[in-house]
């Protein structure tokens, strides 16, 4: 799935549940660019009317159909308001949070407590991930469980439960390589449920379905039992949404999220290979290192997963 294809999709389901009615089809229009980030406009056929969407980079919002003759229009009314609001935002409470006489955090749980209160006043940066630590993917195991599927017979629902599997397993391997967790889980042996344990206890996607779809691999394995066409064909799918769901998460490198301070800006870059946070200040400068042996490091990482989802 692209990147306007997912747009689509969360399209359908913020129409849906912002205005409480029943969505029968999204169309792309047009793709904009302002500020450095990409704006794309997109038009909701409802059972209630039809509606503009503006999402991307910038804040999703819809408007009246009726209320904007073209893609230009909404995108330039929308982009005036969520100025405004920023603005506005800054102003009223962003002055009150962060202009304040701000020396050094004295703990790491002192700014752990300054970064959670103050978490809609970062910005990010982040880049595309041009490699990953493995050599098959998790797409890669899926289309090998469908060509598996087309095959059929025992052989090819066996081949691809197996590769559905793995493909889930690697997807969560990757979510754990990006929150600095990969070495960790290989030496400690962590089975399917310490993983997905884990992406929940940070604020990440994990469906309880994905735990049905392990029992069923469990069931091959150990009691050598055969699984079900439809069995198969439903972890297929249910594969398919986890990486859709989470492959936003995988393809980006995140650089950090940092603020502006009253006296110079406040930095977090969290460092995947040793583990760690690293909390910088410019003015004064100062350094706070988070490790995982800190008390205080899943709340960071919970803010992190934050920031990242915001995205």
């Amino acid at each position: 799935m692209n990147k306007i294809d997912k747009l689509k999709e969360l399209a359908k389901e913020y129409v849906q549940t912002e205005a409480s009615t029943k969505v029968r089809a999204v169309e792309y229009v047009q793709t904009f660019r302002a500020l450095n980030k990409e704006a794309v406009v997109l038009t909701v056929n409802s059972t209630d009317g039809d509606f503009w969407v503006v999402g991307g980079e910038f804040p999703m919002n819809l408007y009246d159909k009726n209320k904007f003759r073209s893609a230009d229009e909404v995108f330039s009314f929308h982009l005036g308001l969520m100025l405004q609001i920023s603005e506005r935002q800054w102003k009223e409470e962003g002055s009150k949070l962060l202009d304040q006489d701000f020396k050094t955090f004295q703990s790491p749980k002192e700014a752990v407590e300054f970064i959670k209160n103050r978490t809609d006043y970062f910005h990010s940066s982040w880049e595309w991930r041009k490699n990953i630590p493995f050599e098959i993917t998790p797409k890669q195991f899926l289309e090998y469980a469908e060509k598996a599927i087309e095959e059929g017979g025992n052989a090819g629902y066996i081949n691809a439960l197996s590769n559905i599997k793995r493909a889930i397993d690697c997807q969560l391997d990757l979510l754990g390589y990006i929150l600095g967790q990969f070495r960790k889980a290989k030496k400690e042996n962590w089975k399917f449920p310490r993983k997905i344990e884990f992406m929940r206890s940070t604020g990440l996607v994990a469906p309880e379905v994905l735990t049905k779809i392990n029992r069923k691999r469990n069931e091959l394995e150990h009691e050598y039992k055969c699984p079900a066409t439809e069995e198969v064909k439903d972890a297929l799918d249910i594969a398919n949404l986890f990486l859709a769901s989470t492959n936003r998460f995988v393809e980006r490198k995140y650089l950090g999220f940092g603020t502006e301070l009253n006296r110079g800006e406040l930095w977090i870059n969290f460092d995947q290979d040793r583990n760690l946070f690293e909390i910088e200040t410019l003015d004064p400068p100062s350094k706070t290192v988070v490790d995982e042996k800190d008390e205080n490091f899943l709340s960071l990482l919970k803010i992190y997963v934050e920031f990242m989802i915001k995205l």
